[in-house]
């Protein structure tokens, strides 16, 4: 439980406060080439973000924008993020300060199967739709992607840090929700089945 919790705290840190840079080089004959930067940052609407490439014959430089809108994918994943730390948390309160409570009734376990089912799938989905939206966010800001506006005088250069962005995904598959007590004590149950089958 105490490893989710971390985890859910790790996919939304790293998604949310991500901040890059990617960059290419414009060579205009034998002038030294001019490093162009263009800046991006959670929650990635790219058309939102213009840099400016030089111009060879002197003129004013053309300012041009990142293309793509991968917003939706990108607050999804840490709105469910957000609401998994938050329902890890909850349910930690749960199972180690009011067990008793929690026992006396059958609606709470079932309350807490349905929960924790709803949230494996929307955890489920949001994982997949970022992966989606971080292969696109990569495409979108490939160096090589970018030099191809101005092929003739535009090399690409540095491509931007995506660690993080990685790293998120792979912790937000990892930390799926929490098995709810209920299913828990299913399992032991029929582990007690299996122990009492293989002893007779």
């Amino acid at each position: 439980m105490v490893g989710k919790l971390v985890f859910t705290i790790f996919a939304f840190s790293t998604a949310g406060g991500y901040f890059g840079t990617t960059h290419f080089k414009v060579k205009c004959g034998d002038k030294e080439p001019q490093d162009v930067k263009a800046v991006f940052a959670y929650p990635f609407r790219l058309s939102a973000y213009p840099y400016k490439i030089p111009l060879c014959n002197g003129g004013q430089s053309n300012e041009t924008y990142l293309q793509g809108d991968f917003s939706s994918s990108a607050e999804f994943f840490v709105c469910v993020s957000v609401f998994g730390f938050l329902y890890c948390t909850a349910t930690l309160v749960l199972y180690l300060g009011y067990q008793n409570v929690y026992r006396q009734t059958t609606r709470g376990p079932i309350i807490d199967l349905v929960v924790t089912a709803a949230f494996a799938f929307l955890w489920l989905v949001s994982s997949s739709a970022w992966g989606k939206g971080l292969t696109d966010v990569k495409l979108a800001t490939n160096p090589e992607h970018l030099v191809e506006q101005c092929k003739g005088f535009c090399l690409p250069g540095e491509f931007p840090s995506m660690g993080r962005l990685t790293a998120s995904v792979i912790a937000h598959r990892s930390g799926a929700p929490p098995r709810s007590l209920a299913q828990t004590d299913r399992v032991r149950s029929e582990l007690v089945h299996v122990k009492r089958a293989l002893s007779d």
